[in-house]
């Protein structure tokens, strides 16, 4: 008790220590607060993952016995591969439900080992496997979800500008991944006239052939000498559509030569969309950026924000970059409650004649009768 009564006297002779103190207390609590890294969603890892095999062609038990059961095989050889992993399994196609045991900071090593044994085992499987693809990355998050539209552009030209923003992102040290969805792939189509092509006698399964390996790089022989031996390669003949058109497609001894363009029609277009993005109805890509996670998200924000003015100035008029989502602005806006309290006082000679109670009214306190001193006498 004494000790206690000691403790309680330093306090108060040395007050001003302990005022200043708490004054640095309560500094380093404002700090904490303006600097702590900041998070929409906790994060958090997923474990298991997805194994999934293509085999165009094969019926369901086709797919069960010559590519299931093999890729089981090799995943239960991994201890760390729970024996609840299941698979289901249809023409064409099988995937491969993975489930691991091993603690969760040790799920992108055993993930990698899997990958290098699925694709060690490729030469095992089936020639007319198409793919086998592992996909184990399920707990990425979305920080800022942008929209690159315009209404005059086309898919390839939104998706230069969109590579040119992605690039410039990856300057910011807490970026973890940026991706580009919506994008058109591009192909040379060529419709042939059949018609055309009876009447000049060609083959149309070797011109096929032919225009296949027509890029193809082949190896044309090797440069020798005293210091170096390395082969040479013949790039492809064919990058754009007019030597498409102007290829000869059939010769004859007298000279006479007939090109594709004489027997078909080329065009380059856009293959048919199985998915697009739209925004404000019109043609838009969609960005979708990643923060790497123990950073401070309203930071990331201030980063992207940054970068995004910059590279919207170098853009065509016609080509906005629109906010779709921003986790950065949810989570710097202060959640500000206001609690309306009604409160009533009665006030007295002391303290005890206030009252104070939240949502209740109080009741009126009878006053005290002020005390009659009576005299000696009396």
């Amino acid at each position: 008790m004494k000790k206690d009564s000691n403790f309680v006297k330093s306090a108060i002779r040395y007050r001003k220590l302990i005022y200043f103190l708490i004054a640095v207390m309560v500094a380093f609590g404002i700090y904490s607060l303006l600097t702590i890294n900041k998070d929409e969603f906790p994060t958090f890892q997923i474990k298991d993952g997805l194994v999934v095999g293509v085999y165009p062609g094969a019926n369901a038990q086709e797919v069960e016995e010559q590519l299931t059961r093999p890729l089981e095989e090799i995943l239960f050889k991994f201890a760390e591969v729970k024996r609840t992993t299941y698979s289901y399994t249809q023409d064409g196609i099988c995937y491969i439900f993975v489930k691991l045991q091993c603690p969760a900071r040790e799920k992108n090593e055993v993930w990698s080992k899997i990958k290098l044994k699925l694709n060690a085992s490729r030469i095992f499987l089936p020639s007319g496997v198409l793919t086998v693809q592992v996909m184990d990355e399920f707990s990425a998050v979305s920080s800022v979800l942008l929209a690159l539209q315009s209404d005059d552009k086309s898919y390839r030209e939104l998706e230069e500008y969109a590579n040119q923003l992605k690039n410039e992102l990856y300057t910011i040290p807490a970026l973890s991944n940026v991706k580009i969805l919506g994008t058109q792939k591009e192909e040379i189509a060529v419709n042939i006239d059949n018609d055309r092509l009876s009447a000049y006698g060609v083959n149309s399964t070797l011109m096929t052939f032919d225009y296949q390996t027509a890029a193809m790089q082949t190896l044309s022989g090797k440069f020798k000498s005293d210091y170096i031996n390395a082969p040479i390669h013949i790039e492809g003949k064919l990058s754009t559509e007019e030597e498409i058109k102007d290829r000869i497609v059939w010769s004859a001894p007298t000279g006479q030569t007939i090109r594709l363009k004489d027997v078909a029609s080329v065009e380059r277009r856009y293959k048919e969309p199985t998915s697009y993005v739209e925004y404000n109805g019109e043609k838009a890509l969609v960005m979708s950026i990643e923060m790497r996670s123990g950073n401070n998200i309203v930071s990331f924000g201030k980063d992207i924000d940054k970068i995004v003015s910059e590279v919207s100035k170098t853009l065509p008029e016609s080509v906005t970059i629109t906010k779709i989502s921003d986790q950065p602005k949810v989570v710097n806006t202060p959640v500000e409650v206001n609690v309306e309290v009604p409160v009533e006082t009665t006030a007295g000679t002391g303290l005890d004649d206030m009252t104070i109670e939240p949502g209740l009214e109080t009741p009126e306190k009878p006053r005290r009768k002020p005390l009659k001193r009576k005299d000696d006498g009396e």
